[in-house]
């Protein structure tokens, strides 16, 4: 049969089926073309985030190695520079012990002059300068245990 021998009623039915079918044409290509769209923009949004994830385990692992390897040296480096310390600690010490020794010897003997001289710090000891040599511990390094 064709459209022009179908009752008005049938006709009007067809036109407006045909009209609501082209609004739900308008409507729903363009939301699949979108949706599409979406989806592709998505799949690359993942894809390149597992590239820079992978990348940056990959960097990780590369800095982990490397402070891994120079923590090793930061390590010995340390110790090294503890026993320098050390020494200079003992020399220091040593210079201490000798300033005061230099002070007995030279203290007395000028005890004379220093009497002469107004505004001097006239002390009432034997020696007028320190009272001798702070004592000397050797700092106690961990893992060496006392030495």
């Amino acid at each position: 049969m064709k459209p022009e021998e179908l009752p008005e009623v049938l006709q009007a039915e067809l036109y407006e089926e045909e009209a609501q079918t082209r609004r739900l044409q308008l409507v729903v290509y363009p939301s699949l073309i979108a949706f599409i769209v979406l989806a592709s923009y998505g799949f690359y949004l993942i894809y390149s985030l597992t590239r820079d994830v992978h990348q940056l385990a990959v960097n990780v692992a590369t800095l982990t190695e490397s402070v891994d390897r120079n923590m090793t040296r930061l390590s010995a480096d340390v110790g090294t520079m503890n026993a320098g310390v050390a020494r200079m600690t003992e020399a220091v010490v040593n210079m201490q012990r000798d300033m005061w020794s230099l002070n007995q010897n030279v203290s007395t003997p000028l005890s004379v002059v220093n009497r002469m001289i107004p505004f001097s710090n006239n002390s009432s000891g034997r020696y007028p300068g320190s009272p001798g040599p702070m004592p000397y511990m050797p700092p106690v390094m961990p893992g060496m245990g006392a030495q």
